[in-house]
C-alpha cells in the first residue's frame, strides 16, 4: 500500500512539492473546508497545511488532531515567526517549517518528522512532568 500525505492548501503552485513526494508517496491537495469535512482523514500519515491559503489554522489543527491522530500534522509558512509556531505546536502541530527551504531539506524534515512518534497536544511537556525530584 501506498503511503498518502495531504496537503491543506488553495491549490497554488505545488508542483516542487509534487515531485518532490514521488520517493515517498501519494500527495493529494484539498482546501481547508474539505478537510474539515473529510470522513477519510485518517488514511494520510502526514497532513501538511499551508499557512498561506489557511490563515486560520488553529482550529484546523485542533479538528485534524481529533479525526486524524494517527497523522502527523505540520504547518508550512512563507513568513514563519515564533509565536505562530508556539501556536501552532501547542495545537498538535508535529513541526512548524518555512516555505522557502529547498525541496531537498524540506523533504529530509518530514522523512524526520515521520519517523518520530505522533506529536499530541501538551506531550512537549511530558519529559518535564516525568523527571525525577532530587531525594535528599
Amino acid at each position: 500500500m501506498q503511503t498518502s500525505f495531504l496537503v491543506i492548501s488553495d491549490g497554488r503552485d505545488m508542483t516542487w512539492l509534487q515531485a518532490a513526494f514521488t520517493t515517498l508517496g501519494s500527495l493529494e491537495v484539498m482546501s481547508a473546508e474539505a478537510a474539515r469535512s473529510c470522513q477519510t482523514l485518517q488514511r494520510y500519515v502526514l497532513i501538511i497545511i499551508d499557512t498561506t491559503s489557511v490563515p486560520e489554522y488553529v482550529p484546523l489543527i485542533v479538528n485534524l488532531r481529533q479525526h486524524a491522530p494517527a497523522a502527523q500534522v505540520i504547518v508550512v509558512a512563507a513568513s514563519p515567526s515564533w509565536p505562530s509556531a508556539r501556536e501552532a505546536l501547542r495545537a498538535g502541530a508535529a513541526d512548524y517549517l518555512s516555505t522557502s527551504m529547498r525541496p531537498r531539506d524540506f523533504i529530509a524534515a518530514l522523512v524526520a518528522i515521520l519517523a518520530r512518534p505522533v506529536h499530541t497536544p501538551g506531550s512537549h511537556l511530558q519529559h518535564a512532568r516525568e523527571v525525577p525530584k532530587e531525594t535528599t
